[in-house]
C-alpha cells in the first residue's frame, strides 16, 4: 500500500506529476539556478503543505513528484509555485536571466502538464464499485489492493 496523508476528516493519496516549461522553451536553466530552483520549490511547497516526492530539472522545464493535500486547488498551487519561483529566480539571477529575457517579466511559459498518480487501477476500482452490496456467496474477500 501507499503512503496516505491525513486531513480533517478524511485520508486521501492525491498524487500528481506536474510539468512547466521555460518562457519560450528557452535552456536559462543552468546547474546555480537548478539548485536554487529546488531549494526553492521545496520550500514552498512545505509553506503549502505539500509533500514533495521527487523533483527533475533540465535546462528549460520543470518536472514535479508531489503530493497535494485535498483542500489545495492545483491551478491555485501552480500558480503560485511558478509565480513565486519565477518572481525569486529573476531577482537573484537578474544579469544572467535578462540576456534571454529581456522585458524580464516572466520565467515561465503560460500553462503547464499535470497528471495523476496512483497504484490503483481503473479496473480495480470499477470492479470493486460493481461488487459493493452483493452477498458474498464464495467467501471471496473484495478489497482495494495494490499489486
Amino acid at each position: 500500500m501507499g503512503i496516505y496523508w491525513k486531513a480533517s476528516h478524511c485520508v486521501y493519496d492525491c498524487r500528481y506529476h506536474i510539468v512547466w516549461i521555460t518562457k519560450y522553451r528557452r535552456p536559462v536553466l543552468n546547474q546555480q539556478i537548478q539548485k536554487r530552483l529546488t531549494e526553492l520549490l521545496q520550500q514552498f511547497c512545505k509553506e503549502l503543505y505539500i509533500k514533495v516526492i521527487k523533483i527533475g530539472i533540465e535546462e528549460d522545464h520543470v518536472h514535479m513528484y508531489v503530493a497535494i493535500p485535498v483542500v489545495q486547488p492545483i491551478p491555485m498551487v501552480i500558480q503560485k509555485l511558478k509565480g513565486k519561483t519565477s518572481f525569486q529566480l529573476r531577482k537573484e539571477f537578474s544579469a544572467e536571466l535578462k540576456k534571454a529575457y529581456w522585458n524580464g517579466k516572466s520565467l515561465w511559459a503560460v500553462g503547464y502538464f499535470i497528471a495523476t498518480v496512483g497504484e490503483v487501477t481503473h479496473e480495480l476500482i470499477k470492479n470493486y464499485v460493481e461488487k459493493q452490496g452483493q452477498v458474498d456467496i464464495d467467501s471471496e474477500c473484495i478489497e482495494l489492493r495494490r499489486e
